[in-house]
């Protein structure tokens, strides 16, 4: 009979041990890539229903999109109103955040648009970024037209 030694199973444990922190890593970039990817989803989504509203003229009102660095809301009116009851809050996924809005000629991390023509208030870029890797980014572009890309 041969039995396994000592040595044997700790390098067999070893072994064992460097694959599962290899597919670990693999997994958990994964993840935060899914969940930027949603979190953009997210905002290009709510960004585009709040312009169809406006063109919709659903509730004869124009409506806009309020961004934080973890959550959008999307707003009836052309301001955001904290205690406004319409207002709908969308949290963003774990590992997923706002780093910057970069709308041209203003510091708003606001932006709506206008009855009728559908033009936004504000023009410029979105940046989404992994919380744990900050050179994971994704941007969407809000064009003077109304256009919203995300490239």
């Amino acid at each position: 009979m041969k039995a396994f030694t000592i040595v044997e199973i700790l390098i067999s444990i070893a072994v064992v041990g460097v694959l599962v922190a290899i597919v670990m890593a693999g997994l958990s970039s994964f993840r935060e890539s899914t969940n930027l990817t949603r979190a953009r989803d997210i905002v290009f989504q709510t960004l585009k229903n709040a312009r169809i509203q406006t063109l919709a003229s659903d509730s004869a009102s124009s409506f806009g999109v309020r961004f934080a660095s973890t959550s959008i809301t999307l707003f009836m009116g052309n301001g955001y109103n904290p205690s406004d009851a319409s207002n709908k809050e969308a949290i963003l996924p774990v590992l997923a955040e706002i780093s910057s809005v970069g709308f041209e000629g203003t510091t708003s991390a606001e932006i709506y648009f206008r009855r009728l023509t559908g033009e936004p208030s504000n023009t410029g870029t979105i940046t989404l970024r992994s919380a744990r890797n900050e050179d994971k980014i994704l941007m969407i572009e809000i064009f003077s037209s109304g256009l919203i890309t995300a490239p």
